[in-house]
Order: C-alpha cells, then sequence, then structure tokens
C-alpha cells in the first residue's frame, strides 16, 4: 500500500519535474505519439521504493516485528538505485547504446561478485533427481547475461502506453506466489513492491499516458524482475521454479529475440530502434493502440497463471488451450507471423 500510494501521489509531480529537467520525449517516425512526452516516471518509483525502505528501517528499529531480512531488501534496492541512474542519466543525456550495454554488464557484474548468481538446478523425479551444477565461470557469465538481457528486455517493452508497467504489476504478483510458496520472504517484499508502484503508475501511463516511465524507470523495474529470478533460483532452484520463471519471462525475451534476430537479418544493428517488435506487427495488423496492450496484458496474465499453477502441481491443464488460443488468434490478426 505504502507503494502504490506513494507513486500514485508522487508521479504528477515528478512529470513536473521531468518538464523542469526537459526529461522530455520527442514525436518520433516510428512512435504512436504526436506530441512531447515526459519520460521521468521511473523517478516516482524509486521514490515509492525509498518510502518502503524507510518504513522498513523504522519498523526494525522500534521493534514493531522481526524483519531478519532488511539488510537484504536494501542491497537489492541499492542495485536497483544503480540501474536506475544508468537510465536516468540516459534519459538526461542520450548517451550511446555502448555506453549504456557496458554499464548494465559492469552492474550486472557487481551483482554476481556479491554471490547473487544461481549455480544449481534439480531436475523433476522422473529424470531421476538429477543435480545440474555448472561451473562457476560459466555461471556468472549465463547470469550476466540474464541481467543484461532481461533489462533491455523490459526497455523494448514499453513502446506502447501503460505495457511495460501493466505487464510489471502482472508478472510480479506471479513472482509474489511463487515466493510464497517457496517460502522466500525477500522475493515476497520485492514483488509487492513491484506490483505497488506498477499499479500506481499505470493510473497516468495507462492509454491515453500522462507521463512514460523512461529508461530510468525501465531499468529499475528490469533489474527487479531479473534479480527476484536469481534469488528464487538461488533459494529453490528446482525445474518446476526454473520453468515457472521462465513462463513469466517468455514474452519480452520472445519479443527481444524476434527484434534482434530480424535486425541483424536485415543487416541492422540490434540498437537501431525500429518498428519490428509484437506490438508494432499488432498495430500494423489492424490493433488500436489499446487493444495491442489489452490482448498481451491477456497473454502476460495466462503465463503467469500457467508459472503459479505449475509450481503449484495444479491447473497444468489451462497453459495448452490457452496456447491453441493465442495461435489461433495470431494466426487470424498478425499475418506477417
Amino acid at each position: 500500500m505504502i507503494s502504490l500510494f506513494s507513486t500514485f501521489l508522487s508521479t504528477p509531480k515528478v512529470k513536473k519535474l521531468g518538464k523542469y529537467l526537459n526529461i522530455v520525449e520527442q514525436p518520433k517516425i516510428r512512435g504512436q505519439k504526436t506530441k512531447p512526452m515526459v519520460r521521468s516516471g521511473g523517478i516516482s518509483m524509486v521514490i515509492s521504493t525509498l518510502f518502503v525502505c524507510l518504513f522498513l528501517i523504522i519498523a526494525t528499529y522500534f521493534n514493531f516485528f522481526d524483519f531478519s531480512y532488511l539488510s537484504e531488501i536494501l542491497k537489492i534496492s541499492l542495485i536497483c538505485f544503480s540501474f536506475f541512474f544508468v537510465g536516468l542519466i540516459d534519459d538526461l543525456l542520450q548517451i550511446s547504446p555502448w555506453i549504456k550495454l557496458i554499464a548494465q554488464i559492469v552492474g550486472a557484474s557487481v551483482i554476481t561478485s556479491l554471490g547473487m548468481i544461481s549455480e544449481t538446478i534439480i531436475m523433476p523425479a522422473y529424470f531421476g533427481s538429477l543435480v545440474i551444477n555448472l561451473p562457476t565461470i560459466i555461471t556468472i557469465f549465463l547470469n550476466i547475461i540474464f541481467i543484461v538481457s532481461m533489462i533491455n528486455a523490459i526497455n523494448w517493452l514499453d513502446g506502447l502506453d501503460g505495457l511495460a508497467s501493466g505487464f510489471g504489476g502482472i508478472i510480479s504478483s506471479g513472482f509474489f506466489v511463487l515466493g510464497w510458496n517457496t517460502g522466500n520472504l525477500i522475493v515476497c517484499i520485492i514483488s509487492l513492491i513491484n506490483i505497488g508502484f506498477c499499479l500506481g503508475f499505470l493510473k497516468y501511463n495507462y492509454y491515453p499516458a500522462k507521463i512514460f516511465m523512461g529508461d530510468c524507470g525501465s531499468y529499475f523495474l528490469g533489474a527487479n524482475i531479473s534479480l527476484m529470478s536469481i534469488i528464487l533460483l538461488k533459494n529453490n532452484g528446482t525445474f518446476l521454479t526454473f520453468f515457472s520463471i521462465f513462463l513469466l519471462l517468455l514474452y519480452p525475451l520472445f519479443d527481444m529475440a524476434m527484434v534482434i534476430f530480424k535486425r541483424l537479418k536485415n543487416k541492422r544493428s540490434p540498437f537501431i530502434p525500429g518498428r519490428e517488435h509484437f506490438h508494432h506487427l499488432m498495430i500494423e495488423n489492424g490493433f488500436t493502440d489499446e487493444e495491442s496492450v489489452l490482448f498481451l496484458y491477456l497473454i502476460t496474465s495466462f503465463l503467469t497463471i500457467s508459472a503459479v499453477s505449475i509450481i503449484n502441481n495444479n491447473l497444468i491443464i489451462l497453459f495448452p488451450p490457452f496456447l491453441i488460443f493465442t495461435l489461433f488468434k495470431l494466426k487470424q490478426k498478425i499475418q506477417k507471423i
């Protein structure tokens, strides 16, 4: 509730701040907007997280409850703040994509150096309960690739009003259930913070948007999501946990992979913006902006339900019908795919 209301109340002020600092996105040929839009919304997400952290510190100090995970929550928040500042610098100065990538890799390397890596996956019983232990160097490399990929996937997802914030809120609810079922209080708290600031920001970001989250917001959200994934796998590295997280993140990772493949196929740099994203293809084939976002909410919701169902060994039957439904609709509306 603290995260939700602090984001809801701070976003109008953050919008004025964005105008003052000239954190404004001008209309682009590839974009959907015909007028300048403030893109400082990530600041309100950070403000809400700071309020929650302050509350937890005060509550712990006065012994309102024993919060043994406070240091971990603060460490995760500080890591996410570092990615936020990289995005904020880009929003202010429009830095080179290569510089951003290097900064992301450095940040991800710091995360792995702090021991926040997942090294083991325990296969299901029908595979003989096989335990896969990857060499440390490979694990570090894969974790860095995952963190950087997730941050950029969320950043690229932020192409339509309310898409990234709505997606973040939906899958964070899935992470909360996964954290609850595996007894991971850290993931539960981080996911609740995410749900709060995503929903609070969505009030101003949903179609027609009054403000964008900007790179600062998408980097911050992407860092939160990647860290929740790693923490879950580190503390409960079963195949079902891995597959549940894969389902939660399937859409943005698939969209990013599709875009990179198309750009490389056309001999273009993956860093040069274009209209190859899934939501762009939907609009070009008859969907409105709002219809595209709602349809992608539906996809994300079914994937989240499937992920939660699998970790509970329950309602797995929902997943195949979802795939059939989605493929049928895509065949009708998206002829290019």
